[in-house]
C-alpha cells in the first residue's frame, strides 16, 4: 500500500526542521499571504491541523508549517 504524498498530509517536522508533536501549536502559511494559526490534533491514525474547533484541515497542500514556540503549548483547543 502507498502512502500519501507529502502535500496530503500534516508533517511532523516544520520547515525548520523541528518535531511538531501532537497538541503543539503552529502556523500554516503560504507565499501568498493565507495564514491559520492552530493546533495539531490526531484522530485515529490521520493527523489534522485544527486552526478553530470547526475546522479541521488533512493536508498541508501547498503551504508551509512552522512551529509556534512564543506562546503557550498546553493551551489546546
Amino acid at each position: 500500500m502507498r502512502g500519501n504524498a507529502d502535500w496530503q498530509r500534516i508533517p511532523t517536522h516544520d520547515i525548520l526542521g523541528r518535531k511538531v508533536h501532537i497538541g503543539e501549536k503552529a502556523i500554516m502559511f503560504s507565499r501568498h499571504g493565507i495564514t491559520y494559526e492552530g493546533f495539531v490534533i490526531q484522530i485515529g491514525g490521520k493527523r489534522w491541523f485544527q486552526p478553530d474547533p470547526l475546522t479541521r484541515i488533512g493536508g498541508i497542500g501547498n503551504h508551509f508549517m512552522i512551529k509556534d514556540t512564543g506562546s503557550d503549548q498546553d493551551g489546546r483547543m
